[in-house]
C-alpha cells in the first residue's frame, strides 16, 4: 500500500488510459509513476466517490504487464 501511495502523490495522469464506466456513471483515471526505490513502474487506476471518496480500483506493475 506505501507503493501505492507514493505513486498517487508523485505520479503523472495517464490521459489515454481514462475511461468511462457506464454501469457506475463515472470515469476512472490512470496514475503512472516509479515506487520510491524506482525499483517499480505502477500504473494506478482510480475512481471518485461522493460517497467513499478516493477509490482505488487496481495498481499494476508496468513491467510485469502482458
Amino acid at each position: 500500500m506505501f507503493e501505492v501511495e507514493h505513486v498517487l502523490k508523485n505520479g503523472l495522469r495517464e490521459e489515454r488510459k481514462d475511461e468511462f464506466k457506464e454501469e457506475f456513471n463515472t470515469w476512472n483515471y490512470a496514475i503512472r509513476g516509479k515506487t520510491l526505490d524506482r525499483d517499480k513502474e505502477l500504473r494506478i487506476a482510480v475512481s471518485f466517490s461522493s460517497v467513499e471518496g478516493l477509490l482505488i480500483i487496481t495498481a499494476i506493475d508496468i513491467n510485469r504487464e502482458d
